[in-house]
């Protein structure tokens, strides 16, 4: 396959702030969406994590790439209007749940090999082609399609809980992580 773009190792997050403009430039064209924030935040082990936010006024959508955990990932928000009139996050979900509820063929392996160009254009590209096709209802906040996702995430923490899971942990994108008391991941935080 012949990439687009070339990456530049030191700078794996301008890679990713290109692939992902042009993959979800059909948000700002097709559905009214603005482009409102790319930030770079530090995670709780001091690596960067750059976060891409497209909004319209019922629905917002994250993609994310952490650096140092080489973990690509996409969030989606269905928004309300707080008291003061602004839009607020009233639920929000990983695309992967958008994915086992409407195209379960698609899931995808988000860890990849350092810097891999290729994984990243290849996870960004299939989230993009989820939402195109399978993402109308979020984009009009189809209060039904959230409650499939909220199900979802529902029977997930229940399994994980009757299979012995005993830590949560919640990332930037909503998406509820179960770690038992032998994971590795657990000590180190």
């Amino acid at each position: 396959m012949k990439l687009k773009y070339e990456i530049d190792p030191n700078d794996a997050i301008a890679f990713f702030q290109r692939v992902v403009t042009d993959a979800f430039e059909f948000l700002v064209t097709d559905y009214g969406f603005s482009h409102t924030s790319t930030e770079i935040e530090l995670d709780w082990d001091d690596s960067e994590i750059c976060i891409i936010t497209y909004r319209n006024s019922v629905c917002e959508i994250t993609p994310a790439y952490q650096r140092s955990g080489n973990f690509v990932s996409c969030g989606l928000a269905r928004l309300e209007r707080s008291p003061d009139g602004f839009p607020e996050e009233a639920e929000v979900y990983d695309i992967d749940y958008l994915i086992k509820v409407r195209c379960p063929d698609k899931m995808e392996d988000q860890q990849f090999e350092k810097n891999s160009a290729e994984d990243i254009v290849r996870i960004i590209n299939t989230y993009a082609d989820v939402l195109k096709v399978y993402g109308r209802d979020l984009f009009v906040g189809d209060r039904e399609l959230f409650r499939e996702l909220l199900s979802v995430r529902e029977t997930e923490q229940k399994e994980a809980f009757e299979n012995g899971a005993v830590l949560m942990i919640t990332d930037e994108t909503g998406e509820t992580k179960f770690y038992r008391d032998d994971d590795s991941r657990k000590d180190s935080m």
